[in-house]
Formats: C-alpha cells, sequence, structure tokens
C-alpha cells in the first residue's frame, strides 16, 4: 500500500467460530483518518494482510 492509500490506525476483530478464534484487522479508510469530526470508515485487510498482521504482532514487530 502507498503512504497515499490509508493510515496506520490498525484495529484487531476477534470472532470466534465454534472453537477456533478469527482475527481481523481493520485500517481507517476516511479521507482524513485524524479529524475527528469526520465519520470513521473502517476497511478490511485482506486475509493475506491480516495473516502478515497477526504474524507480526504476535512476534511484537514495530512495523
Amino acid at each position: 500500500m502507498g503512504c497515499t492509500e490509508s493510515v496506520n490506525t490498525l484495529s484487531p476483530l476477534v470472532s470466534s467460530n465454534g472453537n477456533r478464534k478469527r482475527i481481523a484487522w481493520f485500517y481507517a479508510a476516511n479521507p482524513n483518518p485524524w479529524d475527528e469530526d469526520e465519520p470513521k470508515e473502517w476497511k478490511r485487510y485482506s486475509d493475506f494482510e491480516n495473516a502478515f498482521i497477526e504474524e507480526a504482532y504476535q512476534r511484537q514487530d514495530d512495523e
């Protein structure tokens, strides 16, 4: 993703399906995510990106 596409504002969502948990990461996709008065528009990362982000999060990587 280019730096103009989104902001690194990540938000995890945990859902359980039976005994299995699934993590989904979202990013703020509204035109100006830092504007508190602007409604938030959250978009989900792809399955591939979600897996990559979650693996890094579990390893406690900085980026």
